[in-house]
């Protein structure tokens, strides 16, 4: 059953788990998105992936957590954290698909390793990706080795929840550093259920390395001041479902060009439905 009092509070937080974060330093554009998906050291750090793959709380790089019971669900009562840099932004992801193996100096079309779908119901992806037409979801190009100096136009074709077919057009950045993520969106605002290929109008001149991911956000963090812990409690988190196998992984946004050294610890709580 849903949390409708204090005591019902209390007694879910008197079993709580209660799971340690840290990460070392992420380099990351100031004011952008990044992902220390592959950086250590608690969840320890996950690989460069190449064929796409739907992710699961398994997945190296993910948080370690306990599943629920049969008929239990999961419920984040707890988000405390900090971090070496000031004015850090720290997101808990969902990342449920993930590709890479993408080359910045090709021009042609680029379908290594894609299609990435999610339309599936494996790895309870339907309870995963939220609402059915898919506007849960949200899409990214990932970083995963640098690429190069020169902005260039990215044509990315998809298919949108209702089976239409279509593309948009996005800026991929010059200098665009590895962790980065540069997110995007249907043209029309329709939910995204996969993408086909991607192309470049011409080469940033180095090849690097990109892919796409696709994550659902649980709840967030701001931290104001370095090296002071901030903390979110029940009402603070708004007690957001986790939903079983999630692939929990974080989401930063730093004010300077660094994350500095963070962490904290999420507090989970189980529940009946």
């Amino acid at each position: 059953m849903p949390i409708t009092n204090s005591a019902q509070l209390a007694e879910a937080l008197r079993t709580a788990e209660i799971i340690p974060i840290m990460k070392a330093t992420t380099s990351i554009a100031a004011g952008v998105q990044g992902t220390n998906f592959r950086i250590g050291t608690v969840p320890a750090a996950g690989v460069i992936q190449a064929a796409a793959a739907i992710c699961d709380h398994n997945l190296l790089g993910s948080v370690v957590y306990q599943q629920p019971a049969p008929g239990n669900k999961l419920h984040l009562a707890g988000f405390e954290f900090n971090a070496g840099a000031a004015g850090l932004d720290v997101q808990l992801h969902d990342r449920i698909a993930h590709m890479g193996g993408l080359n910045a100096i090709l021009t042609n079309l680029q379908t290594t390793n894609l299609p990435i779908d999610i339309s599936g119901t494996g790895s309870n992806l339907v309870e995963r990706r939220g609402r059915s037409d898919y506007r849960d979801v949200l899409w990214w190009i990932e970083i995963l080795a640098a690429t190069g100096a020169t902005a260039r136009n990215l044509t990315i074709n998809y298919t949108a929840h209702d089976d239409t077919t279509t593309s948009v057009v996005i800026t991929f950045p010059a200098n665009a550093g590895v962790h980065r993520l540069i997110p995007f969106y249907a043209a029309d605002g329709k939910g995204i259920k996969s993408v086909q290929s991607v192309q470049l109008d011409l080469s940033t001149g180095t090849a690097g390395n990109f892919g796409i991911v696709a994550t659902r956000q649980i709840s967030g963090i701001s931290l104001g001041w370095q090296q002071e812990f901030t903390a979110l409690g029940p009402l603070g988190t708004t007690l957001p479902v986790i939903p079983a196998q999630a692939c929990l992984s974080f989401v930063a946004v730093p004010n300077a060009t660094s994350t500095g050294a963070c962490g904290g610890e999420l507090t989970i709580v189980q529940t009946p439905t």
